[in-house]
């Protein structure tokens, strides 16, 4: 009765390695956000340009800044909004709304909720001059503080609005946006 046991337990064990080798090793799910426009409006007594486009390159989406900021600015107060809708952004409602204050003695916070893989100069306080800040995405560790660990964001479509304030209440600029997540599992191994 042993020698059967083990003789069955060799014979699964060799079933189960030689068809495991044959199975293809599945990549896991990953999530993208897909911008489908961005509006960027900005005061140009304090800016010369402010400009904020979106580039695909393979299968992220980068967005890309160059600004030029004229004169000091202190920005102060940020107003974020974030509203999420069904599909095809249909059913909307607000999900969070928070205001950020004293950005200048937070701006290493505010820069966790991006991942920027090129900056000609250091985001700091305060702004004057030429910034450059190339293939930015949203941190994925930024999720959380957005979401509850229990819901399946990447189901629903968004609309982001961020305004940037001074110290007197000047608008500085503003920046909004329509994103969705693409769910794909990649073919490359």
């Amino acid at each position: 009765m042993k020698i059967m046991n083990i003789f069955f337990c060799v014979v699964v064990e060799f079933i189960f390695y030689t068809t495991a080798a044959k199975l293809p090793l599945l990549n896991p799910i990953r999530h993208e956000a897909r911008v489908t426009d961005v509006h960027v409006t900005f005061n140009k007594s304090f800016f010369e340009y402010l400009i904020i486009d979106y580039k695909q390159f393979y299968d992220i989406q980068y967005f890309q800044l160059h600004s030029m900021a004229v004169s000091k600015v202190f920005p102060y107060r940020m107003r974020v909004e974030v509203i999420k809708c069904k599909e095809h952004f249909i059913d909307c409602a607000n999900h969070r709304s928070f205001d950020i204050t004293n950005i200048c003695d937070k701006v290493e916070v505010v820069m966790l909720f991006a991942v920027i893989d090129y900056k000609n100069q250091e985001v700091k306080c305060p702004l004057k001059g030429e910034y450059i800040l190339k293939n930015m995405t949203l941190s994925s560790k930024s999720y959380s503080t957005l979401f509850a660990p229990t819901e399946s964001w990447w189901k629903n479509a968004y609309n982001l609005l961020i305004e940037v304030f001074d110290e007197m209440n000047s608008q500085l600029g503003s920046f909004s946006t329509s994103f969705y997540y693409l769910t794909y599992r990649s073919k490359k191994n």
